[in-house]
């Protein structure tokens, strides 16, 4: 019997069965797959960059731009006045005149004038802290601390009471009347001793968290050498920890303007005789109050381009308490005569007594009849929840993209995160006032909050601790198949939440503390808790104890946040060794 044997051919792309177990393959679509999921996974970087570029872009980049363009203009930014193209005139104007030169050179000696405060001190402090463990040295570091969280015109409300030339503690204690805020002599001193004083504590848990970050290997090395603790600190850990001091260092001179603007705002308004105006204040003189849109923006540009050893263990600890002890009186006392202030009966303001006594609410009572403290309180509290709320969470999804990803382009998005160090926040704000007058937003907490809903600090600081994560955990998730959103919220955040719990608490405590942009946007309306203290201390200025009681509550919320939260915020910084 003859029988026929037909071949038939499988067509393109059909499936195929194989010996080895019933494997069915479709060529196309695999082919298919493999490319939609190699593009997904290569936009995923991408995707979680995208709202922070797009702040970025928006409240940073466009309106560097916008400021040059304005530099060329003669306008006062009123809407119904055209602009006028000027040239280079503006800067010509600029340079002829006198209180330029003068403001430039003041913001020289201001920023000499903080280095020790955010250099050499905090090393001593630091270094001091060595000798003191377990719980003496959280208290020291909170202790110290505690200024940071004090809001700056508070600060300014409370130096003023102590250095009021009649009543002040500081000229009774010294028999003098002189007004130091008032004299051009002195003026630019106390402006740089208070902003000093405000940022001493968290310049020393930097350092602290940089020399936790020093490998201890070398500092063993050289002690088997022969080496003494004062020759391994001056040769092993000072270097070491130059990262930390270039950054502090950088932050001095470009966040100087940022710190001491409320100050020079609320105590000297430039004055006296200009001694405390810098190119800054000088800068937001022209643009708001004398409305020269270019002259101002021609100064923006220009001020964003200059821009005993047997003895250790004992005599070291008991050192180390004095220094330590020393810098904690320093920094609390002021903190504490404004409570004891406000908590003194009217006719016992004036007092020199150490401990109120009897305690008093009536300070707080006259204070409530003046300003509207709780819906200053509401307003303040809702604007800093949004700014650090959205902070957190664009600068987190940015952070994932720039620590687990490796993607084009990568350097350069980073660069342009870090570029925006380099622009002092005074250069934008004019464009940026421009872009919410069109939307409608002056006068409103939405302007106040559109322009800080993207931190760069906070992008470079999680990015950081992200690029320490074990990466094991990541490759472990992922052959548990969970993709990278689940790997982000699942894996990476429960395992980050100290660091998140800290760096949320500073991103809340520098909102609540804001002052120059809600003083911009909302015209000095009395909408939050700062423009509400400075108008009372304009209007109330020598009542001493209900202007201790505003500044009393503008802090209180925030040393509650703090003294509940405040081991999340020193064991972030000291323990993730920042370099």
């Amino acid at each position: 019997m003859t029988g026929v044997f037909v071949v038939v051919e499988d067509p393109p792309n059909a499936a195929v069965d194989t010996v080895a177990g019933v494997e069915t393959v479709d060529t196309g679509k695999h082919a298919l797959q493999t490319r939609w999921t190699r593009l997904v996974r290569s936009a995923q970087p991408y995707l979680y960059l995208t709202p922070a570029v797009a702040l970025l872009i928006i409240w940073t980049y466009r309106p560097l731009a916008q400021a040059a363009e304005l530099s060329t203009y003669s306008w006062n930014l009123l809407p119904t006045t055209p602009m006028v193209p000027v040239g280079s005139a503006n800067y010509r104007r600029l340079l002829e005149l006198p209180d330029v030169a003068d403001s430039l050179w003041r913001t020289v000696v201001l920023i000499l004038g903080l280095l020790p405060f955010s250099l050499i001190l905090p090393v001593i402090v630091a270094f001091a802290t060595r000798s003191v463990s377990g719980r003496a040295r959280v208290i020291y570091q909170s202790l110290i601390f505690a200024p940071f969280l004090i809001a700056p015109v508070a600060g300014a409300a409370v130096w003023q009471w102590l250095l009021d030339p009649g009543a002040g503690i500081v000229n009774r204690i010294l028999g003098s009347d002189r007004n130091w805020i008032q004299d051009a002599d002195t003026a630019q001193f106390v402006i740089i001793v208070i902003t000093g004083w405000h940022f001493l504590g968290f310049a020393v848990l930097v350092v602290s968290a940089g020399m936790a970050g020093v490998d201890t290997s070398y500092q063993e090395a050289a002690r088997m050498d022969g080496a003494s603790n004062s020759q391994i600190d001056r040769w092993i850990v000072l270097p070491l920890l130059s990262p930390t001091l270039v950054f502090l260092a950088l932050m001095t001179v470009l966040l100087s303007a940022q710190w001491t603007f409320p100050l020079i705002d609320t105590l000297t308004q430039g004055g006296p005789s200009r001694s405390t105006t810098n190119i800054y204040y000088l800068l937001w003189d022209y643009g708001f109050r004398t409305f020269d849109a270019g002259l101002s923006a021609a100064a923006d540009w220009s001020g964003c381009r200059k821009r005993l050893l047997s003895m250790t263990i004992d005599f070291g600890r008991l050192r180390g308490h004095l220094m330590l002890g020393t810098a904690a009186l320093v920094c609390v006392f002021p903190i504490y005569w404004l409570f004891a202030t406000s908590l003194r009966r009217p006719g016992d303001v004036y007092s020199l007594a150490p401990v109120p006594w009897p305690l008093s609410l009536a300070n707080y009572s006259d204070a409530s009849e003046k300003v509207d403290l709780l819906g200053l309180l509401g307003n303040t509290f809702a604007v800093a929840l949004a700014s650090s709320t959205a902070q957190l969470l664009i600068a987190l999804l940015a952070s994932y993209a720039f620590a687990m990803y490796t993607f084009r382009f990568q350097k350069v998005l980073y660069l342009a995160f870090v570029g925006t160090w380099l622009v002092p926040f005074q250069v934008t704000m004019l464009p940026n006032y421009v872009l919410l007058y069109q939307l409608g937003l002056i006068n409103t907490l939405a302007g106040v909050v559109m322009p800080t809903l993207c931190s760069a600090l906070a992008v470079l600081l999680l990015r950081q601790h992200m690029a320490g994560f074990p990466k094991e955990l990541i490759s472990a998730a992922r052959l548990d198949g969970r993709s990278s959103w689940s790997i982000l919220w699942t894996v990476v955040v429960p395992n980050l939440r100290p660091a998140l719990a800290a760096l949320s608490i500073l991103l809340f405590i520098n909102s609540w503390n804001e002052y120059f942009w809600p003083a911009v946007v909302l015209q000095r309306s009395n909408a939050v808790l700062q423009l509400g203290l400075r108008s009372f201390m304009g209007t109330e200025g020598t009542d001493w104890g209900p202007m201790m009681a505003v500044a009393g509550m503008a802090c209180l919320p925030v040393f509650l946040l703090y003294v509940v939260l405040q081991r999340h915020i020193v064991d972030a910084f000291v323990r993730s060794g920042l370099k």
